[in-house]
């Protein structure tokens, strides 16, 4: 998401920077009317929400990882079960 944003803002700037070096007398009006600022706004939000969502992500994974590792330390203290079949594999839970 957050690179979609950048790159729907990237060219929105582009396309306003080539319609200003076309016409160089064009008013920041008609830029709004070409579409050139809704979508450099449009991408900045994206970008912005990418941003979140990735930190957010990363703190969710990070206390996951954190609590699996307790679960994990307390599964092996206590009495673990364990099938084995005939070839000698086992799996235990």
């Amino acid at each position: 998401m957050m690179s979609a944003g950048l790159l729907v803002s990237a060219g929105a700037e582009r396309d306003g920077r080539a319609l200003r070096e076309s016409m160089p007398d064009l008013a920041i009006d008609d830029l709004n009317s070409a579409g050139c600022v809704r979508r450099g706004r449009l991408g900045e939000r994206l970008a912005i929400a990418g941003g979140v969502c990735a930190g957010v992500t990363l703190v969710t994974g990070a206390i996951l990882i954190v609590l699996g590792e307790r679960v994990d330390r307390r599964a092996s203290a206590t009495e673990s079960r364990a099938v084995v079949d005939a070839r000698g594999v086992g799996v235990r839970f």
